[in-house]
């Protein structure tokens, strides 16, 4: 229904009457929009903070990160690309693209490419193997969850409205069927 003002006061005063339903309309706009926000700023941070841990044997646990960044994983692929590419002897270089890498894996924001090059005597070369295999097998294994959990969705097959139990026929000479 239109409701007709013949004077401005009239109008003024509907104004000063709807006030408060906007002002109610805009906060729980406001929520919302903080709610999503919150979202947003909740995977921005699992950038950084999302990890998981590889046993390194013995009980020493270390934490590989796992919420890498689409650029970060492309440049894990260059990386490896680039060692692919290098002169095997020239270990310098393939130190470097392997101190590179440790670093874009591991959770701990002390180990830092730097810290790996400057520390070569401070661990061993078969854990930072395990960084790096442990941080690609994570992954696989996410992958492979997440195509299980696929699978088992898209096999769900309801049945039909008013479909009753049947008994199938024995199939002679299958083991297990009477």
């Amino acid at each position: 229904m239109t409701q007709k003002f013949t004077t401005r006061a009239e109008l003024e005063a509907h104004f000063a009457a709807a006030a408060p339903l906007f002002e109610k309309m805009e906060a729980q706009t406001q929520e919302e929009r903080d709610r999503w926000q919150a979202e947003l700023d909740m995977l921005k941070r699992r950038t950084e903070t999302a990890y998981d841990t590889i046993d390194l044997g013995g009980g020493n646990m270390l934490a590989i990160r796992t919420g890498l960044t689409a650029p970060q994983l492309e440049e894990l692929q260059e990386l490896a690309k680039m060692r692919a590419t290098l002169d095997p002897t020239d270990l310098d270089a393939l130190d470097e693209v392997t101190y590179m890498t440790l670093h874009m894996v591991a959770a701990n924001p002390l180990l830092t490419r730097d810290w790996f090059r400057e520390h070569k005597a401070d661990y061993a070369v078969l854990d930072a193997v395990e960084m790096i295999t442990g941080f690609y097998e994570r992954r696989v294994e996410r992958q492979r969850e997440r195509f299980r959990r696929i699978a088992a969705l898209t096999s769900f097959r309801p049945e039909p409205a008013g479909a009753e139990a049947r008994e199938l026929p024995a199939l002679h000479g299958v083991p297990g069927s009477p």
